[in-house]
């Protein structure tokens, strides 16, 4: 051997390592965590065109009319996307995922489900009557309810609304029977005074088959005490406060966009933007007042239940 030079030495073998052990069924469950559809435009330019935060997206097909059903778990939940900004819920199977969709001849829709396994078929015929159940809505605090008000194309058909009351968050525990909401009487809600309230929409159809089509509802309540600042009722923007408000209401934007359904609120979002200066309002020629409404008060909503009540 040649002085200075170093012998080789034998390669260690490398330890054996352990296989990875196989998924176990816990860890198989559905996807979560919600979804986006973007359209591609002609030139190619992505568009968001719906999104969930919860909803997961399995399948897509279009309708007789070409528009698109998307369908959905972990709620066995098939929507319409009407256009760009509203979405129609057009099915609730009695399943975790609907995953997959087909078009049938002569209109219908057949849709599969798993968990469990079904299959379904929409239409082509429409049913004459169906009924709509809001979620329910927390006032925070004992109320007196209102007026309920809404807005709708009747189309030639028929639009009836009930309310129940009760002070459990849970419908079904001591609430309140169903109660007509008479528009003759102002539309005023039957239902007793409690911190939560329901309505339910009933649909008829026209003879000529058109749908009513509901848009927005509403309902007004009367506080037994009314949200005070230094002293003074109502809310004080400042400098300080306005931007905290309007930040809470794009994170509720963001984090649960199906509690926002008026067209109104939505169309002013699109709207409201942030000036050169860095000051944030609505673009010239538009308006921001329901922007501010809502996040004004979702941030005294916010305040009020962090105090403990309302």
């Amino acid at each position: 051997a040649t002085a200075g030079a170093q012998q080789p030495q034998p390669a260690t073998p490398a330890a054996p390592r352990p296989a990875a052990m196989p998924p176990t069924l816990g860890q198989m469950s559905g996807p979560s965590g919600g979804s986006e559809i973007w359209r591609i435009g002609t030139d190619g330019e992505p568009t968001l065109y719906w999104s969930s935060s919860q909803a997961v997206v399995y399948a897509l097909t279009f309708d007789a009319t070409g528009r698109l059903l998307v369908a959905t778990g972990n709620q066995g939940r098939i929507y319409r996307i009407d256009t760009a900004q509203s979405y129609t819920r057009i099915a609730h199977a009695e399943a975790g995922q609907i995953t997959a969709l087909a078009q049938l001849p002569g209109g219908g829709i057949a849709a599969a489900s798993a968990n469990p396994g079904k299959l379904y078929q929409l239409g082509p015929e429409t049913e004459r009557t169906g009924t709509l159940e809001s979620d329910v809505l927390d006032a925070a605090s004992f109320t007196y309810w209102g007026r309920l008000r809404w807005e709708a194309e009747l189309n030639g058909g028929a639009l009836k609304f009930e309310t129940r009351s009760g002070n459990l968050d849970a419908p079904e525990k001591n609430w309140s029977a169903w109660a007509a909401v008479d528009p003759g009487k102002g539309a005023r809600v039957a239902s007793p005074p409690a911190r939560f309230l329901q309505w339910r929409a009933t649909l008829t159809a026209a003879d000529s088959g058109a749908s009513p089509e509901l848009a927005l509802v509403e309902t007004a309540c009367k506080y037994t005490r009314i949200y005070r600042q230094g002293g003074q009722p109502g809310w004080l923007t400042t400098s300080l406060s306005r931007p905290a408000v309007l930040g809470q209401l794009g994170a509720g934007l963001v984090e649960g966009p199906e509690r926002f359904q008026s067209r109104r609120l939505l169309g002013e979002c699109r709207s409201f933007v942030r000036m050169a200066n860095g000051s944030t309002g609505a673009r010239a020629g538009t308006h921001d007042d329901r922007v501010m409404a809502m996040a004004i008060g979702l941030g005294a909503r916010r305040e009020l239940l962090g105090r403990g009540g309302c």
